[in-house]
């Protein structure tokens, strides 16, 4: 199997250097509140690259649900149908760029789960590229678009190559997210434990554990646990629910053990 770090980085470089790919568009999209989805439509020729700054969603691809939220990165190739549906709960803000490609495009990871750490350089990256894109006329536009693109695609690569080293089995792929992170990030939090998840993926316990913290930047607990207080959180400022129905959605047994999690997540 090609690892990723060849596609997406050296790749992705030759056919932008050699005009093969042209990147077309690079914008910010603001989901309204109110519930909606894009259009089902495909890009015959165009890769659909986004970042989700904020808030949360999901996208259908080729009749397969992917849930998006803060540091996710989407891939979308071309001919691939796909739709965008936001959460009206919480509407999700993302960067995105479309590249028309000649010839076959290098296909690669559907998500990436950036680091929290990580996060800001990413931001900045994306937003870059939309200032660059729209408002700067400078004469060296095109040579500083290109140059933010190739710290892109190396972004990109260091998430990506560690994993192509971990022998026959590259576990960076779209079901190693669908089964794994889903589950683990949405409602109702179900987590079958280690064991379980590193049979399904035809691992060891230390392998999978090891690759889930080079993933997300955390064990499967501290991942959960996030999830669990990130959604309690967000119901207890947003909703009529009281905190007992709250802790009862987000696994905790009685709403003194929500609040004592909820006061050591914030501090």
């Amino acid at each position: 199997m090609k690892n990723f770090n060849d596609d997406l980085t050296s790749v992705f470089s030759r056919k932008l250097m050699s005009s093969q790919m042209r990147l077309v568009e690079a914008n910010k999209a603001i989901a309204s509140p109110t519930p909606g989805h894009t259009q089902i439509h495909l890009h015959p020729d165009r890769l659909h690259i986004t970042y989700t700054e904020k808030g949360k969603g999901r996208c259908r691809v080729e009749g397969r649900e992917y849930n998006i939220h803060p540091g996710v990165m989407h891939f979308v190739y071309p001919n691939e149908i796909h739709q965008y549906h936001t959460a009206p709960e919480d509407p999700y803000r993302t960067y995105f760029l479309h590249f028309d490609c000649i010839g076959k495009a290098p296909k690669g990871p559907r998500l990436i789960l950036v680091n929290k750490k990580d996060r800001k350089k990413i931001n900045q990256l994306f937003n870059k590229l939309f200032y660059f894109y729209h408002y700067y006329k400078g004469v060296a536009r095109t040579e500083r678009i290109l140059a933010l693109l190739f710290e892109l695609f190396a972004e990109i690569s260091d998430y990506t190559d560690s994993l192509s080293q971990q022998g026959k089995k590259n576990v960076f792929d779209e079901e190693f997210f669908m089964d794994v992170l889903n589950q683990l990030y949405t409602p109702p939090f179900h987590n079958p434990g280690i064991d379980v998840m590193a049979r399904q993926k035809n691992m060891s316990r230390r392998t999978f554990t090891r690759v889930f913290r080079r993933n997300t930047g955390m064990s499967v607990v501290e991942y959960l646990t996030r999830a669990k207080l990130t959604h309690a959180r967000y119901l207890l400022e947003n909703s009529n629910l009281s905190i007992k129905q709250i802790a009862s959605e987000c696994g905790y047994a009685n709403s003194q053990n929500l609040r004592r999690a909820l006061k050591k997540f914030s501090a």
